[in-house]
């Protein structure tokens, strides 16, 4: 979506409904690491939380715009320490992630 919103501006064009969805999307992103928050307390120092599943979609390595990312920095953010898995995406999650 965000290529088809990047085009249509390229062309003039202002295609303020996808960007909304795109804005609603982006923010679902913040939402489990927000109920954690809302759960343990901002500060997560001493907590361990395990995340399956880092690449953008099942079986394939792709992690590019990946909600586990946001969340893995949001953990991290917080003092949390981030203990991630990925049947297929372990090597490229490796790069850019320390586990």
């Amino acid at each position: 979506m965000k290529a088809i919103i990047k085009t249509a501006k390229q062309y003039g064009y202002d295609l303020k409904v996808l960007q909304a969805v795109e804005e609603v999307n982006d923010a679902q992103n913040f939402v489990l690491s927000q109920k954690v928050k809302a759960h343990f307390g901002e500060d997560l120092t001493g907590m361990t939380f395990a995340i399956w599943g880092l690449s953008f979609k099942p079986n394939t390595d792709d992690m590019r715009e990946a909600p586990a990312g946001v969340i893995i920095d949001e953990l991290r953010a917080a003092g949390a320490e981030v203990k991630a898995y990925d049947p297929v995406a372990m090597e490229e999650a490796r790069e850019h992630y320390i586990f």
